[in-house]
């Protein structure tokens, strides 16, 4: 603990493991079905099993300068991206390189989820995965990347035009339906109104029947009544219901004695 003394005599040994999680970055390159190589970059994050460690490195440390005796600590690491290189070639040499780098942003799951389902390369080595990430893959050749970086850009122009079509065949077909649908509304209004026109004059003239009809039931009494009687009838509704002046014309005197019954 602190304030501890030890006493170090050349017979003793110490050695260090660290414990806490380690970042190591890796990098290296596999071949594809096709025969191309793919050049992969990320980082893993590993955990050391102290007892595992100790048995198969040596972390032996001079307690006078706090350095390592030997290289063993930094064996670690290569140890480390080997096993993720050994993860990633089972995934990689049955895939074309066009598939590799098309489905690239999957290739950290189905890394992460191969380790999960048998983590004996790591257990191996007594370490404990913590983390994962891939950042880059992409094909080891330059001009190889270039031309299918050139690729992706063609694809993803025309989808892009392809998008903008769908767009504008869409709203052309938006007009196209909205002025059938007006179209559709005015001539369903037309229809109605003349529907309603149609049904107007058919009432209208059945009032006018009705009227009609009424009048001739109305003076069906009068139909015999000699029109010297009805004339004077006439005159006395008249004054009943207020009319100023009455003027009797010769010629309505004549019309209704011609009027009158024949002999």
């Amino acid at each position: 603990g602190i304030g501890a003394l030890f006493l170090i005599t050349p017979w003793h040994t110490f050695a260090r493991v660290p414990t806490t999680v380690l970042t190591i970055p890796v990098s290296f390159t596999e071949l594809t079905s096709d025969r191309l190589g793919v050049f992969v970059q990320g980082e893993i994050h590993v955990r050391l099993d102290v007892e595992a460690m100790l048995t198969q490195h040596d972390f032996s440390v001079d307690p006078w300068i706090d350095t390592w005796l030997k290289d063993d600590p930094t064996r670690v690491n290569e140890d480390a991206g080997k096993a993720l290189q050994g993860y990633m070639r089972a995934l990689i040499k049955d895939r074309t390189l066009e598939d590799v780098i098309v489905s690239a942003s999957d290739l950290e799951t189905q890394v992460l989820a191969a380790i999960e389902a048998d983590s004996s390369r790591l257990t191996k080595l007594g370490m404990h995965l913590e983390g994962l990430f891939i950042t880059s893959v992409k094909p080891e050749n330059r001009q190889l990347s270039a031309a299918i970086e050139a690729t992706k850009r063609e694809e993803m122009l025309a989808i892009a035009d392809k998008a903008i079509s769908t767009r504008r065949m869409a709203a052309a077909q938006s007009d196209r339906e909205l002025k059938e649908y007006e179209a559709g509304t005015a001539q369903t209004m037309e229809e109605k109104r003349s529907a309603l026109i149609e049904v107007r004059n058919r009432n209208v003239i059945a009032e006018a029947g009705a009227d009609a009809e009424a009048a001739s039931k109305k003076l069906e009494p009068y139909r015999d009544v000699d029109p010297g009687v009805l004339l004077a009838l006439a005159i006395r509704q008249m004054a009943e219901t207020g009319v100023g002046e009455f003027n009797l014309t010769p010629d309505l005197l004549t019309a209704l004695r011609r009027a009158g019954p024949k002999e």
